[in-house]
């Protein structure tokens, strides 16, 4: 099962239900910074889509990462317990959105000035 928590960062938890170990791995701070700071993201930052870049810029950037050894650019923990957190239960409840009308699982619904909504018309 992989369960994605969008925390914005360049880190993956990789953990075994059975055994409850886990390890995490996470791209080193200055790598990510060098990254932000390449030619490439500079375009980027322009607006320039990415299939529009210069090769040239991509290749750089790539060739510079990928010749490093790993321990250079990754950061992994030693092996740790993991404490699952408890799986939602399920729903059987149907509500419909007060926004945009859809029907959504009750478990899913938030309230938003008043109103149960969907979470995307909740802005969550």
């Amino acid at each position: 099962m992989i369960n994605k928590l969008d925390y914005g960062k360049w880190a993956v938890t990789l953990a075994l239900k059975k055994d409850r170990k886990a390890v995490r791995v996470s791209v080193k701070p200055e790598v990510v910074e060098a990254m932000f700071f390449s030619k490439f993201m500079s375009e980027r930052k322009r607006g320039i889509p990415p299939a529009e870049v210069n090769p040239e810029l991509i290749l750089e950037g790539f060739k510079k990462t990928i010749s490093r050894p790993d321990e250079e650019i990754l950061e992994v923990s030693k092996i740790f317990t993991y404490n699952f957190p408890p799986a939602p239960k399920p729903s059987f409840n149907v509500v419909r959105c007060e926004i945009c009308g859809e029907m959504v699982a009750e478990n899913k619904m938030r309230i938003r000035e008043g109103k149960k909504v969907c979470l995307p018309c909740s802005g969550y």
